[in-house]
């Protein structure tokens, strides 16, 4: 019984063992995936300089376009903000991120446009699509949404951009609880027993297998201090398809017609 009993254990810990290894890599994988949305200034030769910080965004396709919190979209073009944004951005290291290193090489994208929604949710197309461009060596990563809601308890975590960091970091917690059910489209809210840090809305958020299952919008203040609340991915989703087929009536619109 001994013999078996360690047997077990051993099996235990190396399946632990794994699997904490294997999470490490989907975290290293999926920051690739992040950007930070931030305002810049332009120099004279034509080089951009960091005014601000402003939240996190992501991918989801290789059309360029970002994901991230309404509110981060909607506040880039606030009018008379302190400090003010002259040119809403993102920036990608051109080599990948290198914890390493001393410096890395970044590439700025300024940003074109952004729409949002009552739900938090924002879109943001580039003028440079960063998967075009040749300079950028290690193109970003495509994320993948996951359907599904993730039970009570399981382990998550985001990815993201402090205001005061240039490389992103990445918090591990639990979902906790859902809230505000909607029909047809289930919970609208994710609890993560986690809390956030400023810069962290619309940092996605991630199960163990690398998929992703939510997006941060709000930290944690006075009683909901410690907990992080963030949209579903079914709200993500359904917001995108809402998204595109405007975006294509817009384009359809303004289409010259022919003689």
């Amino acid at each position: 019984m001994r013999l078996i009993y360690a047997a077990l254990l051993l099996c235990a810990y190396a399946f632990a063992s794994d699997s904490a290894v294997s999470f490490v890599s989907i975290v290293d994988h999926l920051k690739g995936a992040t950007v930070p949305i931030v305002c810049v200034g332009q120099n004279p030769d034509g080089t951009a300089f960091l005014i601000s910080v402003e939240g996190t965004g992501f991918f989801l396709s290789d059309d360029g376009d970002i994901v991230t919190a309404g509110h981060v979209a909607q506040g880039l073009f606030a009018p008379g903000r302190i400090p003010a944004c002259p040119i809403p951005a993102i920036y990608i290291p051109i080599g990948g991120w290198d914890e390493t290193a001393a410096s890395v090489d970044l590439r700025v994208s300024f940003i074109n446009r952004c729409w949002w929604s009552d739900t938090d949710i924002g879109v943001c197309n580039l003028k440079e699509n960063p998967f075009t461009i040749t300079a950028i060596t290690k193109k970003p990563i495509i994320a993948v949404l996951e359907g599904s809601l993730q039970q009570e308890g399981s382990v998550v975590a985001f990815s993201g951009f402090p205001l005061t960091f240039l490389q992103p970091i990445t918090s591990q917690g639990i979902v906790g609880a859902y809230q505000g059910v909607e029909p047809k489209v289930g919970p609208k809210v994710m609890v993560l027993d986690k809390n956030a840090w400023p810069g962290a809305s619309g940092s996605p958020v991630y199960n163990i297998n690398g998929k992703i299952v939510g997006m941060v919008v709000q930290r944690g203040f006075n009683d909901a201090t410690g907990l992080a609340f963030a949209r579903t991915s079914a709200f993500i989703e359904r917001f995108l398809a809402e998204n595109r087929k405007a975006r294509q009536e817009e384009d359809k619109k303004q289409e010259v017609p022919k003689p």
